[in-house]
C-alpha cells in the first residue's frame, strides 16, 4: 500500500505534462494580445495580407501566406513564426514594439495545446459611437423611494445585490457637498442656516442653480479644461520665462460660467479667429493655441 502511494505521487509530480501544464485561455490570455498588438492591421476590412484574426475560420484559413496556426504545432504555425523573426521586414507587428517574451510564450502555450477557445470576435463597441437610446426603466420593489429615472437604475442594482439605499443625507452634508463639488469651497454658515430654513419642495434645485450662477464656478471647472490644455502662465522647460496668456484663462472660465455649449466651445479655440475674424474674444480662444 505504501508503494502504491508513493507511485501516485511520482506520477502527480513527473507525468505527463500536458495534464500539469496550465491551461490557457483564448478569451482571458489570448484576445487581449490579438486586440492590443494584432487586430489593428488584421481585422474587419484592414486585412493585410488577406489574413483576418479577429475570425475563427479566417485564423485557420490564414491570408496569402497561408494558415495563421497549425492547432498542436507551434514550431509550423506561422503567427509564431512572424513574431519571433529577428528580420524587420517580417516581424509582427510591422513597424510597432515587438510583443514582450512572456506574450510570445503565452500565444505558443496556447497553439501547443490545440489553440482551445477561439472564435469569432465581434468589433469593438466603443460607447461614445453608439446612438443614443431611451432606455426602458428596471422593475424595482420600492418606487417610493426614487426622485428621477436615474434612481431607478441605482435603486435595481442595490436591489440585485440585496442592499438597501444609505439613508438620505442631511441637507447640512447636501450643500456642503454640493458646495465643494461645484465651487471647490465649503458653503459658509450663513448659507448652510439659510437653506436648511428653506422648506420649499424645490429647495435643493434652488441652490444648485445658485451655485452655478457663481462666478466661481467656472473657476473651479475650468482648471480642469485647462489642465487638458496644458496651461500655465510661464513657457516651462528651461529658461521657465513668463508669458502673457492669462487673457485665455478668463476665457474659458467666462464660457463655462456663461453655459456655453461645448461644440461652439471647442470650435471657437480651434478657429475662432477664422470664423469670427472681427470679433476680439474669438481670437482669445484662438490665441493659446497659436
Amino acid at each position: 500500500m505504501k508503494i502504491f502511494s508513493n507511485s501516485m505521487l511520482l506520477l502527480l509530480a513527473f507525468g505527463n505534462c500536458q495534464l500539469c501544464a496550465q491551461s490557457i485561455s483564448f478569451d482571458g490570455d489570448i484576445l487581449p494580445i490579438l486586440q492590443a498588438k494584432c487586430f489593428r492591421c488584421h481585422s474587419g476590412e484592414r486585412a493585410q495580407g488577406d489574413l483576418r484574426l479577429d475570425l475563427k475560420a479566417a485564423v485557420i484559413r490564414g491570408g496569402d501566406s497561408g494558415p495563421a496556426l497549425i492547432a498542436g504545432n507551434v514550431s509550423d504555425s506561422r503567427m509564431i513564426q512572424r513574431i519571433k523573426s529577428e528580420d524587420t521586414n517580417l516581424r509582427m507587428p510591422f513597424e510597432a514594439a515587438r510583443l514582450s517574451t512572456a506574450e510570445i510564450q503565452l500565444l505558443s502555450d496556447w497553439i501547443r495545446q490545440g489553440a482551445h477557445g477561439l472564435r469569432d470576435v465581434e468589433p469593438l463597441k466603443h460607447w461614445a459611437f453608439s446612438d443614443i437610446e431611451q432606455p426602458k426603466l428596471p422593475d424595482i420593489l420600492d418606487p417610493s423611494w426614487t426622485r428621477n429615472a436615474i434612481d431607478y437604475f441605482v435603486l435595481a442594482k442595490l436591489e440585485g445585490h440585496q442592499l438597501q439605499p444609505a439613508p438620505r443625507a442631511s441637507k447640512r452634508e447636501l450643500i456642503r457637498r454640493l458646495s465643494f463639488d461645484l465651487l471647490g469651497v465649503p458653503a459658509t454658515l450663513e448659507r448652510v442656516l439659510e437653506f436648511e430654513r428653506n422648506e420649499s419642495p424645490d429647495a435643493y434645485d434652488q441652490l444648485v442653480n445658485r451655485f452655478l450662477a457663481d462666478p466661481r464656478f467656472g473657476e473651479r471647472w475650468g482648471r480642469h479644461w485647462l489642465d487638458v490644455a496644458r496651461y500655465a502662465d510661464s513657457a516651462g522647460y528651461e529658461a521657465d520665462l513668463p508669458r502673457k496668456i492669462w487673457h485665455y484663462r478668463d476665457w474659458v472660465i467666462k464660457a463655462l460660467n456663461q453655459d456655453l455649449p461645448y461644440n461652439r466651445f471647442v470650435q471657437l479655440q480651434i478657429a475662432g479667429d477664422q470664423l469670427y475674424p472681427d470679433d476680439p474674444q474669438a481670437a482669445i480662444a484662438t490665441g493659446f493655441l497659436l
